[in-house]
């Protein structure tokens, strides 16, 4: 079973370095951003003076041309000047002791530069590590797949720091070798001559010097035909960061064997997980063991849910968009963790996503417990200044933080229980005091318009709610209806007032006098609401009187002329 573990653990360690074609490292190709020429270059003496140089290395341009006539190429140039074209292998340190030549004009060298020196800069800035080399020497050789074309691959890939001079009325661009980064052997090389041809390369080790390397490779490969060695220098970015944990796995000195790893087992012989593929969150208020996951920060149910599962051992991912508290949560868990004096190491592709999270410790006192171990800042100085200041700390207990416990966990009842208040149902409505604040919110607008008290509302069930819910929509179809449709005395169609006998009459006056208050409650409804309606009908029966009911041989008259006078003054007397 551990050989098995072991098997894949291999397999998966192979697909870390891409020995296609598609990797410059193995058919490396000059990057026209990048591709600063340099010439007049011993290249054992550079390499000398970059890696055992104390100063840093400038870069010196061609002179520009001011003579007569049509100027000749920069490579014609170079040679009028005594210059070199070529690079050699000859040791010779007292040449690059300060300057590089190059082959480009002032403005052409400074444009490269520049384009160099930034995006190393956002490079390390974005990735949290140096990815800018100087590639020493290339090996060209032929791909079994691919038997007429030559392959140019790096052979030592040296780390470099550039730096720019702002004072120079010029700018002036140096560089120097970045000790904290190793030198790389072509990994990806490597693995792909073993694979192809059975060539194992060697790896660099520290006493080697260029030329030593160069030896060994060339023992190595032998009398290999239409294989050889060339001496180039090409500045250039670099990914090793997969090759870096392709070495690790390879070289593996943990305390605990690969195969014995948790995570290895379970991804290769599997592991019971729980049917649901979400975690559950957890009633926070209601946990009992809440005071074990303090936190540093604010942080909602579902992110304190995440912490307690991550402090007891569950592997899991959490995701969400931009905005919604991952960081802040890291920021919590690393508390958590440190609380319980434990180590944690936060690793991320990106220096962004590091810098959030360090700023959040900082601010809230727990920078110094952070080493920051990329980029600029893993660097020997920046370290032992880190270490330094954590031995200067000092640090009191607090004295009222028992006080300042109690005070929030007495705060935190009282929430509880306004929380527990809001969540009952209210009287026999079915809906908790929550769920009817919102929906009040949400007609907000209608409430400033139509404003009115329901009596016994306690009383009020989901069935009579959905009744008066009902008949409110049948009168707001009828008034829809009457709105488009009214003409003079619509109310009274479809009465033969020439069939009421007396009684009747006498009845229909006393139906509309119980009714006056309703109708005027109506009136006012619609006024408060903003419905404007003039209520023709209602202004003519008003200004009856005054009219001395005059036959004007209108409908409205017909009407009074068939229900009898008598009857309008008793209705006009009761104020209708």
């Amino acid at each position: 079973m551990d050989n098995e573990i072991l098997e894949g653990i291999n397999k998966l360690k192979n697909r870390l370095i891409d020995t296609t074609r598609r990797n410059k490292l193995v058919k490396y190709r000059p990057s026209k951003t990048y591709h600063l020429v340099m010439i007049n270059c011993s290249i054992e003496g550079l390499f000398e003076s970059l890696i055992n140089g104390e100063n840093s290395l400038t870069f010196q341009a061609l002179p520009q041309w001011d003579g007569e006539g049509e100027a000749p190429n920069k490579v014609q140039w170079a040679s009028d000047l005594g210059l070199s074209v070529d690079i050699t292998i000859k040791e010779d340190v007292e040449q690059h002791k300060k300057t590089i030549q190059t082959l480009h004009f002032l403005d052409e060298m400074n444009k490269i530069l520049l384009r160099i020196y930034r995006d190393a800069k956002s490079f390390e800035q974005e990735m949290g590590r140096n990815m800018l080399y100087l590639c020493m020497g290339t090996l060209k050789w032929k791909d079994v797949q691919y038997t007429q074309e030559y392959n140019t691959s790096p052979l030592i890939c040296v780390p470099l720091e550039i730096t720019r001079n702002k004072t120079a009325s010029n700018p002036e661009f140096s560089i120097n070798y970045a000790s904290q980064d190793q030198i790389h052997t072509n990994q990806a090389l490597k693995e792909k001559l073993k694979l192809d041809h059975n060539i194992f390369l060697p790896d660099y080790e520290e006493s080697d010097t260029y030329s030593t390397y160069i030896q060994k490779i060339k023992r190595t490969i032998g009398n290999k035909k239409d294989w050889n060695i060339e001496h180039t220098l090409n500045i250039d970015f670099l990914k090793f960061e997969k090759i870096l944990m392709y070495q690790d796995l390879k070289e593996w000195k943990g305390k605990i064997p690969l195969h014995d790893i948790e995570v290895f087992r379970d991804i290769f012989l599997g592991k019971e997980i729980d049917k649901h593929p979400f975690a559950k969150e957890y009633d926070i208020d209601e946990f009992n063991e809440l005071q074990d996951y303090p936190l540093v920060l604010d942080a909602d149910s579902s992110q304190h849910s995440a912490i307690i599962d991550a402090m007891s051992g569950r592997n899991m991912v959490i995701e969400g968009p931009p905005g919604s508290g991952k960081s802040q949560t890291i920021t919590n868990l690393i508390a958590s963790f440190l609380a319980r004096k434990k180590h944690v190491l936060f690793v991320s592709e990106k220096s962004a996503a590091l810098d959030v999270v360090y700023g959040r410790m900082k601010k809230i006192g727990l920078g110094d417990f952070c080493l920051e171990l990329h980029s600029h800042k893993s660097k020997t100085s920046h370290v032992l200044e880190s270490i330094r200041s954590r031995m200067e700390r000092k640090d009191e207990p607090p004295k009222t933080i028992d006080q300042y416990i109690q005070k929030i966990q007495m705060r935190k009842q009282e929430i509880r229980e306004y929380l527990d208040v809001l969540h009952q149902v209210y009287g026999k409505s079915g809906k908790t005091i929550f769920e009817i604040f919102w929906t009040v919110e949400k007609y907000r607008e209608i409430r400033e318009k139509a404003y009115f008290d329901i009596q016994n509302a306690l009383d009020w069930d989901s069935q009579k709610l959905c009744s008066v819910q009902n008949l409110l929509e049948d009168c707001r179809e009828v008034y829809k209806e009457l709105s488009h449709t009214r003409t003079p005395l619509n109310f009274w169609d479809g009465f033969d007032f020439s069939r009421f006998n007396e009684n009747e009459k006498e009845r229909l006056v006393t139906f509309l006098n119980s009714t006056q208050n309703d109708f005027q409650q109506i009136s006012n409804l619609l006024q408060r609401a903003g419905i404007e309606d003039n209520l023709l009908e209602l202004e003519k029966i008003k200004n009856f009187e005054s009219e001395e009911f005059a036959d004007k041989g209108d409908a409205f008259s017909l009407f009074v002329k068939k229900f009898g006078s008598r009857h309008f003054k008793r209705i006009l007397s009761n104020q209708f």
